[in-house]
């Protein structure tokens, strides 16, 4: 039995149905749709022409289907009632009310799973279709990597079957109810923004033992919009509380996620090409070095020497990153020397 869950938030006349549609038209279709309804301002989905055929289409299709409404307590919610009132169904298909699923996506997805009781999680290639761009080389599904947030799963190269094991799934998959409720669901303690909440669910369906698999077979593609959903929520502190969260999460289960040695360069393309003539020195002295730069460009020939995180992951994981400002830096220290030793003082190279 295969419960499909959709956690919504604000894009009843966008891309809900589309998404809804994409699994009506799965080659293999799941026995339940459950929608998430997290609108502030809900709407009776039985009621508009459009949710109305698509409601009874799932009908006709002998797909049973829930609308479950909230009160805004965000999506990590639905995710752990699709786990607590749904024991009849041993497999969950995550979709993001913006995704959109290739027609078998389900299909591989699940024939990867069964295949082995200790698969926990499958997901595929979760693309935006606007970005062609082949996969950067550091791109990554390591734990240790995940403040560089550049994900395997974002890039579609057609073609591209691989199929391999990884420590953490992002966005959409399809997982083991059963795994889920051995490491007790979902981290509740996450906020209504739910930042990071299905790295926590399959990293730590890893470290209990189960695998996480990328079918690159599996293509759902994911129409990113500017606003509406967690990006809607412009409250930061709730991003950096979430942050916390997940750094306990990875201390408890000794995950070195550490940045080692930070610099941040939120400043001019000169200045961080004057600090790219220090990074030997750098490197050669601190064992791990992570680069936060406004220009990240600057230091493509660097990037199997240091760790590249962006700047929105800079001030989520450091917080006021003020601190970081060269030149306030030589303000409060009356520096007059050149700024090239500035830095060397600063960072203490």
């Amino acid at each position: 039995m295969i419960l499909c869950e959709i956690c919504t938030s604000g894009r009843y006349e966008s891309t809900l149905p589309l998404a809804i549609q994409s699994v009506a038209m799965q080659s293999m279709l799941p026995d339940k749709l459950l929608i998430y309804d997290d609108n502030e301002n809900k709407v009776n989905l039985t009621q508009p022409p459009l949710y109305y055929y698509l409601l009874n289409m799932l009908h006709r299709l002998d797909m049973q289907w829930e609308i479950l409404p909230s009160n805004k307590k965000g999506q990590i919610y639905g995710h752990q009632y699709a786990l607590d009132a749904h024991s009849d169904y041993e497999f969950i298909w995550r979709l993001d009310d913006d995704e959109i699923a290739m027609p078998n996506t389900l299909e591989i997805l699940y024939k990867t799973i069964i295949k082995n009781e200790k698969i926990g999680a499958v997901g595929g290639i979760v693309a935006q279709p606007n970005i062609t761009e082949k996969m950067p080389i550091d791109a990554s599904n390591k734990i240790e990597d995940i403040y560089k947030g550049i994900n395997e799963q974002w890039f579609y190269n057609k073609g591209d079957d691989e199929i391999k094991e990884v420590d953490h799934l992002y966005s959409s998959f399809l997982y083991r109810r059963s795994a889920a409720i051995e490491i007790g669901g979902y981290d509740m303690r996450l906020s209504k923004v739910g930042h990071r909440e299905e790295t926590i669910l399959t990293y730590g369906m890893k470290h209990a033992g189960y695998k996480n698999i990328l079918n690159k077979n599996a293509v759902t593609w994911h129409f990113r919009m500017p606003d509406g959903g967690i990006r809607g929520e412009k409250e930061k502190f709730l991003w950096q509380a979430d942050e916390r969260v997940f750094e306990l999460n990875m201390k408890d289960w000794e995950v070195d996620i550490s940045l080692g040695k930070v610099i941040v360069l939120e400043n001019g393309v000169g200045d961080h090409y004057m600090f790219k003539m220090l990074l030997p020195e750098l490197i050669e002295k601190y064992d791990k070095v992570t680069i936060a730069a406004s220009n990240p460009g600057v230091f493509w020939d660097y990037r199997d020497k240091v760790n590249m995180i962006g700047m929105d992951q800079a001030r989520l994981t450091l917080g006021d990153i003020e601190k970081f400002n060269i030149y306030k830096w030589c303000t409060e220290n009356k520096w007059k020397g050149h700024m090239l030793n500035a830095y060397r003082r600063m960072y203490q190279i």
